[in-house]
């Protein structure tokens, strides 16, 4: 029995369209290092709480590292809460 030509052409774009059933992906070896260490300096707690002190917070109630952010809550000269968000690496003030 003969096949239209254009089946047998549709046939043949099929078979080479479709990928082979052994194909493979070659995926690199995870490195087995250590993360380089931070090029930078961190702040203390004493630290943070003067930079606080210098941008309106007086009375500290709390005070929390998340991360590289120190967050100090309190109250400023008026008694009203105040939340203050330093970033741990160079002091700067966030909130």
């Amino acid at each position: 029995m003969l096949t239209p030509p254009g089946a047998a052409a549709l046939a043949f774009a099929a078979l080479v369209a479709a990928p082979p059933a052994f194909a493979t992906v070659a995926v690199p070896p995870a490195p087995h290092h250590k993360a380089p260490t931070p090029p930078y300096q961190t702040i203390g707690e004493a630290q943070a709480r003067e930079i606080a002190w210098r941008n309106g917070l007086l009375i500290v109630e709390e005070i929390s590292r998340m991360g590289h952010v120190w967050a100090l809550a309190g109250r400023d000269r008026e008694g009203l809460e105040l939340v203050v968000d330093i970033d741990g690496r160079d002091g700067t003030v966030l909130r």
